[in-house]
C-alpha cells in the first residue's frame, strides 16, 4: 500500500469535511515522535485515525495502533496517509 504527503496540500470547505476525508484513514508514522509523557509507535508503524482535533499549532490525529492496542495523538505532519481511491 502507497502512502504519501497529499494530505498536507488538501483543502477542505468545512470541519466537517475534513473529520469526514480523515477518520477511517489508514496512516504510517514518519519518524520517531518526541513525547515524555505518552507511548508513541515507531517509525513505519501503521494506525487507523479514530478522530483529529485542532488545536493551536495545528491538526492532531487519534489514531489506533494495533501492535501495542492503543491509541496516541500525532500531528497531520508527523504520519503519511493513504492515498484516495477512485
Amino acid at each position: 500500500m502507497d502512502f504519501g504527503t497529499t494530505h498536507i496540500f488538501k483543502s477542505f470547505s468545512s470541519s466537517k469535511d475534513r473529520e469526514k476525508w480523515w477518520i477511517g484513514r489508514l496512516v504510517k508514522v514518519k519518524k520517531n515522535l518526541n513525547t515524555m509523557f505518552m507511548k508513541t509507535p515507531s517509525p513505519d508503524e501503521i494506525g487507523l485515525v479514530i478522530g483529529i482535533q485542532h488545536t493551536g499549532i495545528g491538526y492532531h490525529l487519534n489514531v489506533f495502533f494495533v501492535s501495542f492496542n492503543a491509541c496516541s495523538w500525532i500531528m497531520t505532519n508527523d504520519v503519511y496517509s493513504m492515498p484516495d481511491r477512485f
